[in-house]
């Protein structure tokens, strides 16, 4: 799990038969929703990080897009976090991290597509200065909003973790390190009392333990990613 970051020009690790292969890379939110669904089940799987400035060929050969996460398992390759996050729960999962019921079920689908909208808007932010980024905050506290509207209950769908708490989570995690790199405070506890709740109940998931990340290697992270030279492998 602490491999180094590969980039251009690097071999391609042999593959294992029968072994789940993520293509990963430590600090992206989006790579990290396709580990949480895997921590939840604790299901084996070997990960390979990649240098995101400096893309393996063999990455190309995967996903044209050249993002992460990229799940492959013999001759079956599948990108897009959502697509790799739902692909996993119901192969492994039998499908468990979403309601039975197909309207509720449907019900959530839309919820994680208006997670989606929260998270473009902080995600679109990141290599902005603390000064650009302070005129994007109302419009950050306003998507966040929605999230705290419906945290009526411990999670998103109600007493139990589903796919959506885990698909907004890697960014909720972000907010305090993101927030603190561009001198804002994207989630003030007295605006949202409920998303604070939600992120102490999420820390005791078997998803968010497998995969949360210290908020000083967050930091550290951004830092050099603003600086334009992101060091993909701090820590390690």
């Amino acid at each position: 799990m602490a491999q180094k970051a590969m980039g251009k020009g690097s071999a391609l690790p042999p593959l294992e038969k029968g072994k789940i292969r993520l293509y990963s890379m430590r600090f992206c939110p989006f790579a990290q929703r396709a580990r949480i669904v895997l921590g939840h089940y604790n299901i084996p799987f070997e990960v390979v990080n990649i240098d995101l400035k400096s893309k393996p060929e063999w990455l190309l050969e995967r996903n044209p897009n050249g993002s992460v996460p990229v799940y492959e398992k013999d001759c079956q390759v599948l990108y897009e976090s959502i697509v790799v996050s739902d692909y996993i729960d119901e192969v492994y999962g039998n499908g468990q991290l979403y309601p039975k019921d197909p309207y509720l079920k449907a019900k959530a689908k839309i919820l994680i597509e208006q997670i989606s909208k929260v998270v473009g808007l902080i995600s679109k932010a990141y290599m902005m200065s603390p000064a650009e980024f302070k005129e994007q905050v109302p419009g950050v506290h306003a998507a966040l909003q929605s999230i705290e509207d419906r945290l009526d209950n411990k999670f998103l769908m109600g007493s139990s973790v589903t796919m959506p708490d885990y698909i907004l989570w890697p960014h909720i995690e972000r907010t305090v390190p993101f927030g603190h790199v561009v001198q804002a405070d994207l989630l003030p506890e007295d605006k949202f009392p409920n998303i604070h709740a939600w992120k102490t109940a999420m820390l005791n998931t078997p998803g968010v333990r497998a995969t949360i990340i210290p908020s000083e290697n967050h930091i550290a992270f951004l830092e050099t990613m603003k600086s334009g030279a992101p060091n993909f492998d701090y820590g390690l």
